[in-house]
């Protein structure tokens, strides 16, 4: 899953790529930071505050307030969503079935970074889940 936020306020979307990428939406009310490694979120209000799939598909966020020594919060997301075998399965399916959907010319132009990446984090999500399934 990416590292994806919506501000309900300003409209922005941001993204972080990287464990190190701190991110804010435009009117400063909402920050995510991480990339897909850790994904913290920050926001001034969360009701503000949207997550989004790798679809685009919005959904609100719950989160466990954890106060730092200056005073101010700092939020992490409560209730991991819990990913199944068959649910890595039908991701990389899916990711299949879309490369079968692109323009020809796509099909021959190099594969970025990004995509290497989602693939690495499917496959290791995968055989995590399969290492924990055998212990």
């Amino acid at each position: 899953m990416r590292n994806i936020a919506k501000c309900k306020l300003c409209g922005s979307i941001i993204e972080s790529y990287a464990m190190q990428d701190y991110v804010e939406c435009s009117c400063g009310e909402i920050a995510i930071d991480g990339g897909t490694y850790r994904l913290m979120t920050f926001a001034r209000n969360y009701d503000n505050f949207l997550r989004l799939d790798d679809s685009g598909q919005e959904f609100p966020v719950n989160y466990e307030n954890n106060k730092k020594n200056d005073g101010t919060e700092q939020a992490g997301e409560s209730n991991p969503k819990i990913i199944t075998q068959q649910q890595l399965i039908d991701e990389l399916d899916q990711m299949i079935k879309n490369f079968d959907n692109i323009p020809p010319h796509a099909a021959i132009s190099p594969v970025n970074h990004y995509d290497l990446v989602s693939v690495m984090l499917i496959i290791s999500k995968f055989l995590r889940l399969q290492s924990d399934e055998a212990t």
